[in-house]
């Protein structure tokens, strides 16, 4: 008998890894909070759901046997950790649910553990727009939120703290949780890979890219 996955998420993006789960011979439940999501003609069960709700999540898939949980954006990640304990499935403790939502937490846990990343500092909303600089003068940098949901919102280029103050006011609203990520500006391009791992062997679900037509013009001009 197939094993069921439930994922959670079901925009354009999330069809491809949940065909390619199906293609290893999964049963797959599509969660999502539009009704009319890509994903309801391409799972073989759709549950119409705002994910974002862990409780009201958990309740909603709690009549449903399955086998699995996967998120497949930033804001699913506390419920299907959250659900996955619940049921004693596999699935991240509550350390490694924060490292995965901030980029916070993710950047100290690499940093501590001697992993390679992008030199970085960290600061808040309210400290960056009254002027209390960490410091850093490397510049251009990243300015991106600690948590915003992902797709890259309110992540922006700055050449100095002025700028960087200025860029904020615009995307503030776009930083859930108050936080701020400094971080050193690398040039080049930047890709996105879905993995699952299943003890310890990886399969790739899906690849995307990202360009920023406007930020790489400023930069090299």
């Amino acid at each position: 008998m197939p094993k069921t996955v439930v994922i959670l998420g079901g925009n354009q993006m999330a069809c491809p890894a949940i065909q390619r789960i199906q293609q290893h011979g999964f049963v797959v439940i599509a969660v999502d909070g539009n009704a009319e999501a890509p994903a309801r003609e391409v799972a073989d069960r759709f549950v119409h759901q705002n994910f974002s709700d862990a409780a009201a999540t958990s309740a909603t898939l709690a009549g449903l046997e399955f086998d699995g949980i996967i998120p497949l954006n930033d804001f699913a990640i506390r419920a299907a950790s959250g659900i996955a304990r619940e049921r004693n499935l596999p699935g991240w403790n509550e350390y490694a649910e924060r490292c995965f939502i901030s980029k916070v937490a993710m950047k100290r846990c690499w940093i501590e553990r001697g992993l390679p990343t992008p030199r970085c500092a960290f600061t808040t909303v309210a400290r960056l727009l009254a002027g209390d600089f960490p410091d850093w003068e490397m510049w251009p940098a990243v300015i991106k939120p600690a948590f915003s949901g992902g797709g890259s919102r309110g992540v922006f280029v700055a050449r100095d703290w002025d700028e960087a103050a200025a860029g904020l006011r615009q995307v503030e609203r776009t930083y859930l949780d108050g936080e701020i990520v400094v971080e050193e500006f690398i040039k080049g391009s930047e890709h996105t890979l879905e993995v699952l791992v299943c003890r310890g062997s990886p399969t790739l679900l899906s690849i995307s890219d990202k360009r920023s037509e406007e930020h790489t013009s400023e930069l090299q001009s």
